[in-house]
């Protein structure tokens, strides 16, 4: 049991320096609403948002892969997973980026982001 709380309590403080981060950061902010809109974002920026989305998706990735070692439970899991829902549904480039590099990630994370990202288009 200790270990999973560990690992809840270490998910949930990576994701909270990621928000604090956006939240501290209008430059960046302003930046993560165009690439939640779809817009073509290059040079500089577009290396930060592409190691931003990156992050994201690796936090996500390694939960997942606590989950399926049976150290993050299944309540948290799920939890995670309806917030992945939300964040996916309104980052049109954080979808954008998952599709073209989802090589860098592990294939049974990739089906839980491919069912996410399915039932959201449908």
């Amino acid at each position: 049991k200790r270990q999973r709380v560990e690992a809840a309590s270490n998910f949930n403080s990576s994701f909270s320096e990621i928000e604090l981060f956006i939240a501290g950061n209008p430059e960046f902010a302003d930046l993560l609403t165009k690439g939640r809109e779809g817009a073509e974002i290059n040079g500089p920026d577009g290396l930060r948002l592409w190691v931003f989305y990156n992050q994201v998706l690796r936090q996500w990735q390694f939960a997942h892969y606590q989950y399926e070692s049976d150290v993050f439970d299944e309540d948290n899991w799920q939890a995670q997973r309806v917030f992945m829902q939300e964040v996916l549904s309104g980052d049109i480039g954080l979808i954008d980026h998952w599709q073209q590099h989802k090589n860098q990630y592990n294939p049974a994370f990739n089906t839980v982001i491919d069912d996410i990202v399915n039932g959201i288009e449908n």
